[in-house]
């Protein structure tokens, strides 16, 4: 086998590997991390929480969404717009999420004891 031959196996092989990382693995790991959100319980705590699926991407303390700043600017609006619990959003880490949660992000919302109120997962998460 000449010395060309073997360094075109080699780029191949490479080749094929690479494309299996970014192909085949991408999805397997998104459905095993949404397979770790569905097994937390309601009640669950922060630290097992962040012990089952890690840190999220952006956290949120309560009353600091963009429909907290809305509500507040007017008394009547509080009275229907409920100020938002503390939630964690997991999630794309290039997403801008200056106004709250990404419609993509799969949420936590934690209740003033420190537990998981909701798990909200994106229908197309799936």
């Amino acid at each position: 086998m000449t010395r060309i031959r073997r360094w075109l196996l080699v780029i191949a092989a490479a080749a094929g590997i690479w494309l299996c990382a970014v192909i085949v693995l991408p999805p397997l790991l998104h459905s095993r991390f949404l397979a770790h959100v569905r097994s937390i319980p309601i009640g669950a705590t922060k630290q097992e929480v962040e012990r089952v699926i890690g840190s999220p991407t952006q956290r949120y303390p309560k009353g600091s969404q963009f429909f907290d700043a809305i509500a507040k600017s007017s008394l009547l609006l509080r009275l229907f717009i409920p100020e938002s619990l503390e939630t964690w959003a997991y999630g794309g880490t290039f997403r801008w999420r200056f106004l709250g949660p990404d419609e993509d992000d799969i949420l936590l919302e934690f209740n003033d004891q420190g537990r998981v109120a909701r798990v909200i997962i994106p229908e197309d998460a799936s």
